[in-house]
Order: C-alpha cells, then sequence, then structure tokens
C-alpha cells in the first residue's frame, strides 16, 4: 500500500519544468532514468528505442543547430502559429528550446516501426516519472519529434550519432527546478460502463 501512494505522489506532483537551475545533474540520476526509460513496455517487445543523453558540448552543439533551422525557416499561411513563434524566438541567440537544461534525453525508433511513438512515449513517461522521483524535473520537448527529417536537424542529430533509419519520436529536458508550476486542474474526460 505505501508503495502505491508513493508512486501515486509522484505521478501527481511530477510537472513540466521550463525554468532550470544551471547545475549539472549527477551522472548516476541520468543514468537511473534511462534505466527506467529501458523498462517500458515496447510492442511485440521489440525493445527497438535508442536513448541518447545530451549533455555539455554536445546540448549546446544540437541547441544551436535547432536555433538555426528556425531562424531560416520560411513561414507560411498554412503553417500553425507555432512555427511563427519558434522563429520569433531564435532570433535570440541566448534562446534555448531546451529551457536551458543541463541534460536533454532524445528517445529514438527505427522510422519503419508501426509502433515506434507509443513505445517511444512509453519510455519518456517511465523516464519523466524517475527523474520526479529523484527530485529533478522534466519537460517534454517537441521541437525535435516534429523536424526530426528537415535536412538541417537531420544533419544534427547524424552527427551526434543518430542512426539515419531512426527518427526522434520524443525528447526530455532534465534537471534541477528553479520554479514549480501549479498542478492544472484536470479536465480529461473519465467514461466507467459496466
Amino acid at each position: 500500500m505505501k508503495c502505491a501512494e508513493n508512486v501515486t505522489k509522484v505521478i501527481r506532483t511530477r510537472r513540466t519544468v521550463r525554468n532550470f537551475d544551471l547545475s549539472a545533474v549527477k551522472q548516476e540520476q541520468l543514468e537511473q532514468i534511462v534505466e527506467a526509460a529501458r523498462y517500458a513496455p515496447s510492442g511485440m517487445n521489440s525493445q527497438s528505442y535508442l536513448f541518447m543523453v545530451l549533455t555539455g558540448q554536445s546540448l549546446e552543439f544540437l541547441r544551436v543547430a535547432v536555433r538555426e533551422y528556425f531562424r531560416k525557416l520560411v513561414i507560411t499561411e498554412t503553417m500553425p502559429p507555432f512555427f511563427s513563434i519558434c522563429k520569433k524566438n531564435a532570433e535570440d541567440d541566448n534562446w534555448s528550446f531546451f529551457y536551458h537544461a543541463p541534460a536533454l534525453i532524445l528517445l529514438a525508433n527505427k522510422k519503419d516501426y508501426r509502433n515506434a511513438m507509443a513505445d517511444c512515449a512509453a519510455a519518456t513517461m517511465n523516464a519523466m516519472i524517475m527523474a520526479q522521483s529523484l527530485g529533478l524535473a522534466s519537460g517534454w520537448i517537441t521541437t525535435i519529434s516534429g523536424n526530426t527529417n528537415q535536412p538541417e536537424i537531420r544533419a544534427a542529430l547524424t552527427a551526434l550519432g543518430i542512426p539515419e533509419d531512426y527518427d526522434v519520436y520524443t525528447s526530455m529536458t532534465v534537471g534541477y527546478p528553479a520554479e514549480t508550476p501549479e498542478c492544472a486542474p484536470r479536465t480529461s474526460q473519465v467514461i466507467w460502463k459496466n
């Protein structure tokens, strides 16, 4: 019973954080987070995901690559407003689509695998729950996954070591929180039938 209470507390207190303390995350903590992700369910137990942890220079390399991609992006009327906001933010040399978190975890999977997104999503949630249990904060980042096959982003991912036959489906920031956001009310519907 106590274990269930602890798990429930961790799940209910987890928040997406966009303001991080700049302290580095300990290697052991990152290893625990990735290990939790590795134990997520996968379709047919394929376990075909690939996890990449970026810190320091590798994280800065990707930050600049993403910023430059959005700076050069030509906005059209058919694009969602999100892209205009990203382009505007990218004009600031110091802007980080990763909110200056000290670590970023990329979750990739095989391009031709039909459960790739679902498997990566499950692994991301495991990782976020583990981060929360360790006193760390996290945030789900869609900037990479939504643009993983844009030539500039793909080139950066390849340079970092993501194989060409893998796409990044999710990514998450990890760090010590510099804020504690309030819990948003739960508004999703639940239907019970007997």
